[in-house]
């Protein structure tokens, strides 16, 4: 799942036209981490971010976008004076249901 939020995290700042050096904050909000001790901070070393932005899980089911986005939020609007915040949502059930014979 790393690998999929490092490509899917390169892309949308490809897009916004933003440098990874000044990404400010990272957060990935999963129910489904690849580590137990979060995975944010392997996605901010690969994406190649300078400076040693804040990079934290967020580990919540449906409502982990809402908690990231208010997370980041807080964090730019508060004394930290962040100005990019990146939020990855990676939900992801498929090692949950492989234990499980799908059929009709």
């Amino acid at each position: 799942m790393t690998g999929l939020a490092v490509e899917a995290a390169q892309k949308a700042l490809e897009m916004v036209e933003v440098d990874p050096s000044d990404v400010d904050l990272v957060l990935l909000c999963t129910s489904t981490p690849d580590d137990l001790f979060g995975s944010a901070p392997q996605i901010q070393a690969a994406l190649g971010c300078k400076g040693n932005p804040l990079a934290f899980d967020i580990t919540a089911a449906c409502s982990g976008f809402v908690l990231g986005r208010v997370s980041a939020s807080c964090y730019i609007r508060d004394k930290f004076s962040f100005v990019f915040a990146l939020e990855l949502v990676l939900p992801q059930f498929f090692h949950s249901l492989q234990k499980f014979e799908l059929s009709v």
